[in-house]
């Protein structure tokens, strides 16, 4: 299974978000894709810190957007 996270200047709350996720209490298997689609706040730097953080690296894909496209097309 995979969670997609789509993100535009989410520094505020992407930790609640991140954290929501990777503490679910499921037995199924999951990957975390999160998409920072080009955001303007410091969200890419935060969610790369807290990934690194709390050794998630083989659990989240990070996707940094270098132009802004939107939602749907994320």
């Amino acid at each position: 299974m995979v969670v997609l996270i789509t993100s535009y200047n989410n520094e505020k709350f992407f930790y609640r978000n991140l954290d929501s996720v990777v503490h679910q209490k499921i037995k199924t298997p999951f990957r975390i894709i999160y998409v920072n689609d080009c955001s303007t706040d410091k969200t890419g730097p935060l969610v790369d810190s807290y990934i690194r953080t709390h050794g998630l690296e083989s659990l989240v894909t990070v996707i940094h957007n270098e132009k802004r496209v939107g939602a749907l097309a994320n």
